[in-house]
């Protein structure tokens, strides 16, 4: 199956996002920032015009990296076509790529190893 240039570009800058994000938690974790106040992550949704940004601690943020097809998103930022929201909170959701083609991006370009030493 090949994926719609959409989809593509939509798996493409959610893992781009993703890289952003870890980058953040890496200068959150080596700065001993307050972990809810300062610690704000990029929506990682799949819109290249959406610039919003989340609060969460770094306990909350780990809980979404647990699973390389897990994202981290504002609210109603998910796309149903390809996505399911997993959970939701005041401050953010969790959504789920679903389709085999965004979900190859989703493991491929995945930052961490799927199972950790």
């Amino acid at each position: 199956m090949v994926m719609d240039g959409w989809r593509r570009q939509e798996a493409t800058q959610q893992a781009l996002r993703r890289d952003a994000n870890e980058s953040i938690e890496v200068c959150s974790t080596r700065t001993g920032r307050h972990p809810l106040l300062d610690n704000l992550f990029l929506c990682e949704c799949g819109d290249p015009r959406c610039i919003r940004t989340l609060h969460l601690s770094l306990a909350e943020y780990e809980s979404v990296r647990a699973w390389p097809t897990h994202f981290l998103i504002a609210a109603n930022h998910e796309n149903p076509e390809v996505e399911s929201v997993v959970s939701e909170m005041d401050r953010f959701a969790v959504i789920e790529t679903l389709t085999g083609e965004a979900s190859k991006v989703a493991l491929r370009t995945n930052p961490r190893p799927l199972y950790p030493a």
